[in-house]
């Protein structure tokens, strides 16, 4: 093989890897190119890696265990792989957990080796909203990795209470509403 050859297998490899790293919007628009599927890497990793910095820098108040609702495209056997490696005692969101301190993700956005990540946090320190709803603050998390294992940049805080609540998603109910293989 001449040296111009393996120079250019090379180059192609290399070209090739930031195509390895993944690319994926959820939500999904109708227009886009990526990926929506949230059920594997890199999806998967930045969920994880965000969880963690934001329950560790806003951790559950009174030191409760924080709950992990993600998104309802998100399948159960990953929901318990993510929960499980995010640890600090966090649990996956489960019918009766609704008033327990509860993070969110309601954002991913990958497009090599940058990402974010918009995860809702409780905002215990003020206690519930006069309605009884809890009051959350949302925090995007920047993250790079990508070949590399991610990590958090940074973090941005946005206004107490600017966004509302979605919908929990529990882990071992189907769609219906009915728990997976209960025949219902």
């Amino acid at each position: 093989m001449s040296r111009t050859t393996i120079i250019l297998l090379i180059s192609a490899v290399l070209l090739a890897l930031p195509g390895c790293v993944g690319y994926v919007t959820y939500p999904p628009a109708d227009w886009q190119t990526a990926s929506d599927d949230i059920n594997g890497p890199p999806a998967d990793e930045l969920m994880i890696a965000a969880l963690g910095a934001v329950i560790d820098r806003f951790p559950p108040p009174g030191g409760a265990e924080p709950v992990i609702n993600l998104p309802p495209a998100v399948k159960d056997r990953v929901y318990g792989v993510i929960v499980d490696r995010v640890g600090r005692g966090a649990r996956a969101m489960a019918p009766g957990l609704e008033s327990e301190p509860t993070y969110h993700v309601t954002r991913i956005w990958a497009r090599g080796a940058k990402a974010e990540v918009d995860v809702l946090r409780p905002v215990g320190e003020l206690g519930p909203s006069p309605s009884g709803e809890p009051i959350v603050q949302a925090v995007t998390v920047y993250l790079e990795g990508g070949l590399n294992q991610w990590r958090v940049v940074r973090m941005r805080p946005w206004v107490i209470g600017a966004e509302g609540l979605p919908e929990p998603h529990y882990i071992g109910v189907d769609d219906a509403g009915s728990a997976e293989g209960a025949g219902g």
